[in-house]
């Protein structure tokens, strides 16, 4: 294991083509080499505004889709936005209207990407046309929404899609992971954790490797730093769990 220290808050990241990570936060996306430990700065702006990234996914054509939050220790401030920059740097703005963008992910084929509502307990899916390699965007649309967590369960956060192309997603406040059949909307599992705020998950072969191989491992994470923002989604029993003292990297066998 190897660990990297970062001039910010990072809250997602993604693996491009080339080796390196992408990574969204604070300083909006960042390209990261982990051999020099380079950071490069990809956009860090728009439309005059600073941006703040919550989470980042890579497509198998190259771009990288991004959601953007604005909170503070009040609560969130107002909605966000998905947008998608390609090869050139280029960044457009696909959708407006996310209460809370959290985690993100892409089927199997290509065709849906998937974006978690935290503040509906939902996930968006967006459907994704060929002529997106063109970086035509009137063909990426909103499709329909999946409600896939109840208000006292927990908070959605982390995404990832297996190669079954089910949805496994993570609950802060709820100190579980699920898996969703998108197509049915079925709960298809849960996976019970003894820490409540679980952030992330990954979904891995037995070598770590996400795409050669069916998937037979999760890893998640869980955060011991409080979601000031969050305070509004919090369910009635918050108040009564036990802190955290530290945040908990988890291996689960399927």
């Amino acid at each position: 294991m190897q660990w990297f220290s970062l001039p910010g808050l990072f809250y997602g990241v993604a693996v491009s083509a080339t080796g390196t990570v992408v990574l969204s936060g604070e300083l909006g996306l960042v390209e990261f080499n982990l051999n020099t430990q380079e950071l490069v700065p990809i956009i860090q702006e728009y439309q005059g505004k600073k941006l703040v990234c919550n989470d980042v996914v890579i497509d198998p054509t190259g771009h990288i889709w991004f959601n953007t939050i604005n909170e503070d220790a009040t609560g969130i401030r107002e909605k966000g936005a998905l947008l998608r920059c390609n090869s050139q740097g280029q960044v457009q703005e696909v959708f407006r209207g996310l209460g809370y963008g959290n985690g993100m992910g892409i089927s199997p084929d290509g065709r849906s990407l998937y974006v978690v509502d935290s503040l509906e307990r939902a996930v968006y899916v967006f459907t994704l046309n060929s002529s997106q390699i063109e970086g035509n965007l009137r063909n990426v649309k909103y499709d329909h929404k999946l409600i896939v967590a109840h208000e006292n369960e927990g908070v959605l956060d982390g995404l990832a899609v297996d190669r079954a192309g089910y949805l496994w997603l993570t609950l802060w406040f709820g100190g579980k992971v699920i898996c969703i059949d998108p197509q049915s909307q079925a709960r298809v599992r849960e996976v019970i954790l003894p820490v409540m705020n679980i952030t992330s998950v990954s979904v891995v072969d037995s070598q770590c490797n996400p795409s050669t191989k069916p998937a037979n491992h999760l890893f998640a994470c869980s955060s011991a730093i409080s979601w000031p923002g969050g305070k509004s989604l919090s369910p009635w029993y918050a108040s009564e769990l036990p802190e955290s003292q530290q945040g908990y990297l988890f291996e689960i066998d399927l």
